[in-house]
């Protein structure tokens, strides 16, 4: 039976729909990339200035109003550009309609600016611009202008801030900031107050500077007919050789450099089990089990007067696939008893236990429980009985959560956050952006809780809800995804995002990590019956997502290290690189739509390589164990490197023996 043919675009990143395609423009020595309706990566050579420059309406549960364009003029030249458009933010309650105007000159200068009008009367919790500025900033000295005409000398955070996660500047008028030396910039802000934050929190590679204050209270009524007037000013101040202001050249080779005496444990990796719980057929077992993993998570909601056989079914799902149980639960002061049950339901099922995850019972943005309950509970019910499994506390949710409400840090042995990379912007090129971001993450969770192991659990495409609503948010109609679930999650783009969130949260040391869940639309392969919404989704019944082969590259290396690897162009291209007695694997991942060349210095003769892409995904989805054992080719060695010619979004697993020292 011949495998389904898959559009290429939904194998690319999901939907068979064209992606705007960016336009690069100059301003002198800066170069930057028009998006849809923003700028992203203005840059002065390589050195980054500012990742990106938009316009966000956030609606009152922080819900982003995503804009429709229109009127798109462009006229630019060598030196210099202007660009306007329209935009329409319109969703439920929220009209919102503004023009907006870039343009840059050849002595470096930007200018944003945005007049936009309310058509209809709504409540909002933000409009206005978001500046990004690059988390390479994070130590960096910086003058700071507030509103009031004084100006603060001031540092970027090194680590993310416990005790100040948010503002780390506020009351801004203008920032001033280093990117190379003797080349300062300085980005000005008009039409409203601005303060900064540490996107990091999120994973998300930058330092924000947005309106309004949060110390304002939100959300706020727009009455109908409000203007809203709003403009970003960047301008250089340069002493440098004119040496520093060469143009950026994206089209060059990725260059990817490794060594293997730089080495951390490979972490415990998880799956977390399916959320629709969904029982697993003796094909799924069989491929799960292929992928070498250390555990299933389960989440137990002890309110749930069906928690037991959930738990039942969910440990006997762990014990088909040879798994121990990543235990996930968030009991409040009145549960021991609940907790009490759960510990004979899992002696009776004589589970298996790796770790003990616990949450406080609510996060302290939605009304805050402490989790020195939590944690006091399960240690004094749990631990005697299962003395050797470590116990994380932390948060369920994002960094932020934990950061602001720690653990009794004496009382466990490690702390534990979640990561999703769409909590702000949702576009591919923001998604790639958040893997600069998850090493400090994870630094900083570290840091905070003196040095304790971190576990990252678990990290998923989109969120699982939204925590920060202020109101009950709506569920989609019974013809659309829910809202927990991206179709990018079928396509080679999460599989080489995938690649990337390894790379970072090992490079780190994190202790252990889950991902995504077993099958169905969050999982890594599709269950074995007729796929719901092929439209919205359009997966076909049995096929693995391309996030599957990841996980089994990785699963082969099971009790192995990970060594360093640093490709030249990490927007571009991700890494891994794995070993295991003399064995070596580097998992390379293009992150492009367009064809990219990676050079492989320092792999010796005799290497061979696997490629996953548009040419042989149908193998690859359809019949994973023949395209794992059988699509691999030796590859020619000259000149002391390893050229790979990669497709959009291909994926290239290079083996090789060291040879054994004597």
């Amino acid at each position: 039976m011949s495998a389904p043919l898959i559009p290429t675009r939904i194998l690319y990143y999901g939907r068979d729909e064209e992606l705007p395609q960016p336009r690069v423009l100059r301003a002198g020595p800066l170069s930057a990339i028009l998006g849809e309706g923003d700028l992203r990566e203005i840059r002065i050579g390589y050195a980054v200035l500012l990742r990106r420059i938009y316009m966000a309406v956030r609606d009152r549960n922080w819900g982003t109003v995503e804009p429709h364009f229109s009127d798109l003029k462009i006229e630019q030249n060598d030196e210099s550009f202007s660009v306007s458009f329209n935009a329409a933010h319109i969703e439920g309650e929220i009209d919102f309609v503004w023009t907006g105007v870039i343009s840059g000159s050849a002595n470096g200068e930007l200018s944003f600016s945005m007049d936009g009008l309310a058509r209809r009367t709504f409540w909002r919790n933000r409009i206005g611009f978001c500046v990004l500025h690059p988390a390479e900033l994070a130590g960096s000295a910086a003058v700071v202008q507030h509103v009031d005409g004084s100006h603060e000398e001031a540092v970027f955070p090194q680590f993310i801030n416990p005790s100040q996660p948010l503002q780390p500047f506020a009351e801004m008028r203008a920032v001033n900031y280093a990117v190379l030396p003797g080349v300062q910039v300085e980005v000005r802000f008009q039409g409203d107050i601005f303060e900064m934050e540490d996107q990091r929190n999120w994973t998300d590679a930058s330092f924000k500077s947005f309106c309004t204050p949060l110390r304002l209270p939100y959300p706020v009524q727009i009455e109908k007919g409000t203007r809203i007037r709003q403009s970003i000013h960047l301008s250089l101040h340069k002493e440098a050789s004119a040496a520093y202001f060469f143009p950026a050249d994206d089209t060059q080779d990725v260059i990817v450099e490794f060594h293997p005496d730089s080495r951390v444990p490979l972490p415990a990796l998880g799956l977390g089990a399916d959320s629709a719980d969904q029982p697993l057929s003796d094909v799924e077992i069989q491929r799960l089990c292929l992928l070498r993993l250390a555990h299933l998570r389960v989440d137990v909601d002890l309110s749930d007067p069906d928690w037991v056989a959930t738990l039942e079914r969910q440990s006997r799902q762990a014990h088909d696939l040879g798994l121990g149980l990543e235990f996930a639960l968030a009991p409040d002061a009145a549960a021991r008893a609940a907790v009490e049950e759960a510990e004979r339901v899992l002696q009776r099922l004589q589970a298996r236990v790796n770790a003990w995850m616990v949450y406080p019972r609510r996060e302290i943005f939605a009304g805050g429980s402490p989790i020195e309950a939590a944690v006091s509970i399960c240690r004094a019910t749990l631990s005697p009985l299962f003395p050797e499994v470590p116990l994380f506390a932390g948060t369920n949710w994002d960094l932020i959560f934990m950061l602001r409400s720690m653990p009794p840090l004496e009382e466990v042995d490690g702390v534990c956050f979640s990561i999703s990379p769409q909590i702000h912007a949702f576009d591919n090129a923001s998604i790639i952006e958040t893997l600069l971001a998850q090493s400090s993450a994870v630094e900083s969770a570290r840091h905070s809780a003196g040095g304790l192991p971190v576990a990252v659990s678990p990290v998923t495409l989109k969120p699982r809800l939204n925590v920060y609503a202020s109101s009950q948010v709506s569920q989609p109609p019974p013809d659309q995804l829910p809202a927990a679930v991206d179709r990018r999650q079928l396509s080679l783009f999460t599989a080489g995002w995938t690649v990337g969130s390894l790379a970072a949260l090992t490079r780190a040391g994190v202790k252990r990590a889950t991902y995504y869940e077993t099958t169905g639309w969050r999982g890594v392969m599709a269950t074995q019956e007729e796929p719901r919404l092929p439209a919205r989704f359009p997966s076909h019944a049995g096929q693995v997502f391309p996030v599957y082969h990841i996980f089994a590259d990785v699963g082969e290396f099971a009790g192995g290290e990970v060594f360093s690897v640093r490709p030249s162009h990490p927007l571009l291209v991700s890494a891994l690189g794995l070993t295991q007695g003399n064995r070596r694997r580097l998992v390379v991942a293009s992150h492009s739509s367009q064809r990219q060349t990676v050079r492989l210095r320092g792999v010796p003769a005799g290497a061979a390589v696997r490629h996953m892409d548009e040419t042989n995904a149908g193998q690859a989805l359809f019949d994973p164990a023949a395209y794992r054992s059988g699509a691999w080719r030796n590859i020619p060695k000259t000149t002391g490197e390893i050229a790979l010619n990669l497709l959009p979004y291909a994926v290239a697993t290079v083996d090789w023996m060291d040879r054994p020292v004597d």
